[in-house]
């Protein structure tokens, strides 16, 4: 499933002057991909977030250490 425009919409994109870049994302509650995530609580998985997170920095994450979800 292609997540842009189905699970989030990026709405910004925002460069600060430490050299850090921050994302503004809505999730769109009416993803086909919550039906299987907790129906009545639906939580975004944690792939989900790693491959919105590529996607956002146009790189290829190749390795996580020490995350939590």
């Amino acid at each position: 499933m292609r997540l842009e425009n189905n699970l989030y919409k990026q709405l910004d994109k925002v460069s600060t002057e430490d050299d850090k870049t921050i994302f503004r994302v809505a999730m769109r509650k009416s993803s086909a991909i919550y039906k299987g995530h907790f129906p009545g609580h639906p939580i975004t998985p944690g792939a989900a977030i790693v491959q919105i997170s590529e996607k956002l920095i146009g790189k290829k994450i190749v390795r996580l250490s020490n995350i939590n979800f």
